[in-house]
């Protein structure tokens, strides 16, 4: 193969891949759905298992993610803590620190 071949396969390449793909290649089917359903609880599962304290925040500082070893630390139940921030459960003061 030759440089100037090689440079017209990648160009086809590209016009292929700036082709628009159709509605029904980006919608996922059951199969995938289900193993990405699968795949987070094996997740949850496995966090859930580690006897220390884990938990996740958002970019707005709320719990969205966390085992139940949190849950224990904390002293609340799991629909309690989810979706709140530290200011639902500590004073101001001490709340600001964990932003920091």
């Amino acid at each position: 193969m030759t440089r100037s071949s090689r440079n017209r396969d990648v160009g086809g390449a590209r016009a292929a891949a700036r082709q628009p793909r159709r509605a029904s290649k980006l919608s996922p089917d059951a199969s995938h759905v289900s193993a990405v359903l699968l795949a987070g609880e094996f997740l949850a599962n496995v966090v859930n298992a580690i006897p220390n304290p884990v938990f996740v925040k958002d970019e707005q500082y709320r719990f969205v993610f966390f085992n139940d070893a949190f849950c224990t630390v904390m002293g609340r139940e799991r629909d309690e803590l989810l979706g709140r921030t530290d200011f639902d459960f500590v004073p101001p003061d001490e709340a600001r620190v964990f932003r920091v």
